[in-house]
């Protein structure tokens, strides 16, 4: 098992070579912002290999579950929401989001429609969704447009896939190793050209300064 923060520990010790001291740079801290951002990649990737070998299924390991996400109305449109509890990857259809139900109905998911498009549905035999509950995407906010006062929910579950940003630095990730071995990789690769590139510590202004003398 692993962790946003033992992957950036393992980068840090072959970037800076041995045992570095606490204060040594780059940092545990630093590092996990690449580390989050690299495993959004490799996913991507990976989820993109495999959909154009025909194979459409997400790995369970990538998938992380949010419990008891608030729901609050949304008083200007007249409409409940929650806020997504972290970012997810981007993939066709929006299936970066694989789940949202009621916390304990994950047999009757929520059915997602396009953004702008749930007036679509209006007067034909496909507006009811067979009694399902129906949300969409607008910027941070997941938005239910058939839910009122008769079935709001006072919390949800929310299902993404590979949102490192919500997820704790030392919480156990059950990544696959090989996924995990490219993000350290590519972690090592970024910072160990930056630290080979020359330094260049004085700003323009000093720089005509120098030329003038």
């Amino acid at each position: 098992m692993s962790s946003k923060w033992r992957i950036s520990e393992q980068s840090r010790r072959i970037i800076l070579g041995g045992n570095p001291s606490a204060n040594d740079s780059p940092l545990p801290q630093e590092l996990m912002i690449f580390v989050e951002q690299a495993l959004a990649y490799v996913v991507q990737k990976s989820l993109y290999q495999n959909m154009a070998m025909g194979e459409s299924d997400i790995d369970g390991t990538l998938v992380f579950t949010f419990k008891n996400v608030a729901v609050t109305k949304d008083e200007d449109l007249d409409m409940y929401y929650s806020v997504l509890p972290s970012a997810f990857i981007s993939l066709p259809s929006e299936r970066g989001i694989k789940l949202v139900s009621s916390m304990k109905s994950q047999t009757i998911p929520f059915v997602r429609i396009p953004n702008g498009g749930f007036g679509l549905f209006s007067g034909l035999q496909s507006e009811g969704m067979d009694g399902h509950n129906t949300f969409f995407l607008e910027s941070n906010r997941v938005y239910y447009p058939k839910m009122d006062v008769t079935n709001a929910n006072t919390n949800v579950l929310i299902k993404l896939v590979c949102s490192l940003g919500g997820i704790d630095d030392f919480e156990e990730l059950s990544l696959p190793p090989n996924i995990e071995l490219e993000i350290v990789q590519m972690t090592v690769q970024m910072y160990s050209v930056q630290r080979a590139t020359p330094h260049d510590s004085l700003n323009d202004n000093n720089k005509a300064n120098v030329k003038g003398n």
